[in-house]
């Protein structure tokens, strides 16, 4: 973590706490090498000590996800072309890092030269099977695409999103590549509009009171209904909690649940229901991602679209009962714990599953 996101910590909570640090954990055999690696430490003055330590089943998870990633853009630009053919050449003027990690993924691209230095990209046979096997998913995966957009259209500030940055998250979310088709095709929740500087904008046509039903709310009747143990409650894998920390955390969990889909204006002034309904924003957006992740620069993104935080990192690392940051490739992701096991998704849709054949075809040589 670099000194200014550790700066950035040294905040007073808007709970109206100070941050506490995260103790290391007692090793039975009194070698801390055996636990988890220590990421970063910074001593302050509003804080003893804060230590991000390393979980390698999350670290793991986010280094596949991020090969994955780089799959996945090469995949949209081959699919809009005739017979998913692609000059290397093309490639290279375009996204220059990518012409130079397809080579290194001979299980799912072919590299064809074709004399005079050109050469063409296109999939494999192997995965060409894979994609069709996706293209199958299409009808069954739309219901979705259609209810995670309208989920994110009701989260947003103003009820509406850039029909192009939308398309950038494509991915992220499992939503189709060519989201103005998937639009003009359900009127009946969707609007088109374009701005005077020629931006395309997608906007709520129906608030759906059905729908402003949030995963956070669903885990909270959970905690009240006493189906979560006090270990998921509060304790993280990895860090063992100072006892005011505890305090801390239970007091926030027990303090009234905030909707994400509810008016964040209304709250400001409010730190207690503010923190509980950033929280429960962030929670919301990673549970609509296929997995339930998201680099660290997306959420950054999302900050004025949303309202959840406008230092999503900071939010993050104050709430390691609910989120992991991975710092592993060139950019941090952020996970939703509840959502994995042992470093594997708990729940996994169907397109979930054709991809990680996609990861497997990563390690072919």
């Amino acid at each position: 973590m670099s000194a200014m996101a550790a700066r950035r910590l040294l905040i007073r909570h808007p709970c109206g706490f100070h941050l506490r640090g995260l103790r290391t954990q007692a090793w039975p055999d009194g070698d801390e090498e055996s636990g988890p690696k220590r990421v970063s430490r910074f001593k302050g003055r509003t804080v003893r000590e804060i230590i991000r330590y390393s979980e390698e089943e999350f670290d793991n998870a986010a280094a596949k996800q991020q090969e994955l990633r780089n799959v996945m853009q090469v995949r949209a630009l081959l699919g809009q072309r005739p017979g998913r053919l692609m000059d290397v050449s093309e490639l290279s003027a375009l996204h220059p890092n990518l012409a130079e990690a397809v080579r290194d993924y001979p299980g799912v691209f072919k590299v064809v030269d074709y004399g005079a230095g050109s050469s063409l990209l296109c999939f494999t046979a192997e995965a060409e099977a894979l994609l069709k096997q996706e293209e199958s998913l299409r009808e069954e995966m739309e219901a979705r695409s259609v209810r995670v957009l309208r989920k994110l259209l009701m989260l947003s500030v103003d009820r509406r999103l850039s029909l192009g940055r939308v398309g950038f998250w494509a991915t992220d979310f499992g939503l189709p590549d060519d989201l103005s088709d998937l639009v003009s095709r359900y009127r009946e929740f969707f609007e088109l509009s374009t701005t005077l500087d020629y931006t395309t904008w997608v906007s709520l046509a129906l608030w759906d009171p059905a729908l402003a039903v949030s995963y956070a709310e669903i885990e909270d009747r959970q905690r009240q209904a006493g189906t979560m143990t006090q270990m998921e409650m509060w304790t993280p894998k990895g860090y063992v909690l100072s006892k005011r920390h505890r305090k801390v955390l239970a007091r926030f969990r027990e303090a009234p649940f905030v909707s994400p889909y509810t008016d964040y204006r209304d709250l400001e002034s409010l730190k207690m229901k503010f923190e509980k309904h950033a929280v429960a924003g962030m929670q919301e957006l990673l549970n609509l991602t296929l997995y339930k992740s998201l680099m660290l620069s997306t959420l950054a993104e999302f900050k004025t679209e949303f309202s959840f935080s406008r230092k999503p990192l900071d939010l993050v690392l104050r709430h390691p009962e609910y989120f992991y940051v991975s710092p592993v490739g060139k950019q941090e992701t952020v996970f939703l714990r509840s959502a994995y096991r042992s470093g594997e998704l708990v729940k996994k849709s169907p397109l979930v599953l054709i991809r990680e054949q996609f990861v497997k075809l990563l390690d072919k040589k």
